[in-house]
């Protein structure tokens, strides 16, 4: 009778689902030197932990448009970890509008491979300035968690 007692436990313990436990949120910083030369923004990155401290990034545009004085758009930026550690994607929904026409607007990570594997988060996108007329230096700051 023990036996089974104890069986009809373990059974019960492997059949029920478990909640994930999501870690504590972090804040970030990513920091991008993006290349505007190609046909899409694509470059570098530094960014502080639980990310990798280095590597590269290619966007991809998802939608977007504008008028002379104000725009927006919806892209995604797929970073890839200089150590191999693996690779993240987030979200972002820059804009540019009256009085100080400075692109910026909200960003949400949306995961990815590796130790990035469940990776979420959120926070703002600031373009801080063209460098030269093809390159820009721009912020992901936030917080994220892992799922």
């Amino acid at each position: 009778m023990r036996r089974l007692a104890l069986l009809g436990a373990v059974v019960a313990a492997v059949a029920l689902p478990t909640a994930a436990v999501a870690t504590t949120p972090t804040p970030i910083t990513i920091t991008v030197l993006a290349d505007f030369s190609g046909p899409v923004p694509e470059g570098t990155f530094a960014a502080t932990a639980p990310l990798c401290s280095r590597g590269t990034f290619v966007s991809e545009p998802i939608a977007g448009g504008g008028g002379p004085v104000a725009s927006a758009f919806t892209g995604l930026q797929h970073f890839s970890c200089d150590d191999a550690s693996g690779t993240f994607t987030i979200q972002f929904h820059p804009q540019v509008h009256p009085p100080d026409f400075i692109d910026h607007g909200p960003w949400a990570a949306l995961g990815g491979t590796g130790a990035y594997d469940g990776l979420r988060g959120s926070g703002d996108f600031t373009l801080l300035g063209f460098t030269s007329p093809t390159t820009a230096v721009a912020t992901f700051t936030g917080e994220v968690h892992f799922n």
